[in-house]
């Protein structure tokens, strides 16, 4: 049998894996699902080739579960870098369970509120109850609901959900150099 290399698309050998055979290939890109993965280098020893070498970078956007937990821009609360990804967090808590969301400060997203953040160059950010295209999680109190959100807040105002599923989208904009970013927790109220 062969070389190759095995890519676990997951935290055990349970998980899917994709199969990269050896030789001369360069530049093969495997993306998985989650933050886990396994690489599994298989070998028959018939040849004494100089190997492999990989680089990982994590990418954003996922599916993250529990009552509570964190999710931040990368950087934070550095400048984050310009892109045009739009970053798509999904937040999964147990049945029946809602949260309450709290923005840490500052809060800062290279964009322009009063036109709601659909300016060709501006980052946002949007949050929805349940999945992207579910309807628009609105803040708690007297704060203006915006549909999405960008600028410069010294507060952020909390909110709170009404489904289990919370769905976070965050767009850097290609132009940032300055901006913070955002860091946000939950918790059940």
């Amino acid at each position: 049998r062969a070389d190759f290399i095995k890519v676990y698309d997951g935290p055990t050998t349970a998980n899917e894996a994709t199969l990269l055979p050896c030789g001369n290939a360069a530049n093969v890109t495997v993306k998985t699902t989650g933050a886990d993965a396994i690489v599994h280098f298989h070998t028959n020893g018939a040849h004494t080739d100089p190997g492999f070498k990989a680089f990982y970078r994590q990418i954003c956007g996922g599916v993250v579960r529990g009552s509570t937990g964190t999710l931040q821009s990368w950087n934070y609360p550095q400048p984050y870098n310009a892109s045009d990804d739009v970053c798509e967090y999904i937040i999964k808590l147990d049945p029946g369970v809602v949260a309450k969301l709290d923005f840490a400060s500052p809060f800062g997203i290279d964009g322009d509120q009063k036109t709601n953040c659909t300016g060709e160059d501006d980052g946002y950010l949007e949050l929805h109850n349940g999945y992207p295209n579910d309807p628009t999680l609105f803040p708690a109190g007297d704060w203006t609901n915006y549909d999405r959100y960008c600028g410069y807040y010294v507060a952020m105002p909390p909110f709170k959900s009404s489904t289990n599923t919370i769905s976070v989208l965050f767009k850097a904009g290609p132009n940032n150099r300055e901006s913070q970013g955002f860091k946000v927790s939950w918790r059940q109220p």
